[in-house]
């Protein structure tokens, strides 16, 4: 509840950011790298283009601001380091593999909030599950609308590309209304879908 406490209490952008990083990774089925998840909590923060001054710019302030509930595993081990005792680089460590630092802090933020002491901590009860898959596919709508041709190059082969739709599904009911935007996408004359396709053929 602390930990919360402390979340609540950073400025509001990088609130937001760590709310998203947690519906992440409740809903990943798989523990994403550093890397993705840096890209993915940004997106709502854009604008209609790519805008860089956005991102994070520092891979463990991200971390840091999860009051240690969340770690950085890097996938590299220690036996290929040179020097087992220095601080991980920051290529390292965006290859690193997110996660809770225990499986009840994901429990806990799957439960529903009903203590009156939770009271101003609803945000960070993500239940039920399915609803949690939601703002996901929102995210992913967003991610495919940003426009900046150069940056949608270097983002067709990212794992947004992959897994908004999965989130699609599994939301259930609760993402029965947004079926029409994605019949929308797969239309050929939709202007999002023929600009990733464009980037996909260059």
């Amino acid at each position: 509840m602390r930990a919360l406490r402390d979340i609540e209490a950073l400025p509001l952008q990088r609130r937001d950011r760590i709310r998203r990083l947690f519906r992440w990774l409740i809903c990943s089925p798989t523990a994403p790298l550093l890397k993705d998840i840096m890209e993915t909590v940004v997106i709502d923060d854009m604008g209609d283009e790519w805008d860089p001054s956005r991102c994070i710019a520092r891979p463990s302030s991200l971390i840091e601001d999860c009051a240690n509930l969340v770690v950085a595993t890097s996938l590299v081990s220690d036996t290929n380091s040179s020097h087992s005792g220095e601080e991980t680089s920051a290529d390292q460590m965006l290859t690193s593999t997110v996660q809770f630092i225990h499986a009840s802090v994901r429990e806990f933020l799957l439960s529903e909030s009903s203590s009156p002491e939770e009271a101003p901590l609803p945000a960070y009860h993500y239940y039920p599950l399915s609803a949690a898959h939601l703002p996901l596919v929102l995210t992913g709508f967003k991610y495919y609308e940003v426009s900046n041709t150069l940056k949608l190059r270097e983002r067709r082969d990212s794992h947004m590309t992959e897994a908004w739709y999965t989130h699609l599904r599994l939301a259930g009911d609760d993402g029965r209304h947004l079926i029409s935007q994605f019949r929308q996408f797969l239309n050929p004359a939709s202007s999002t879908r023929i600009k990733w396709v464009e980037a996909y053929n260059e």
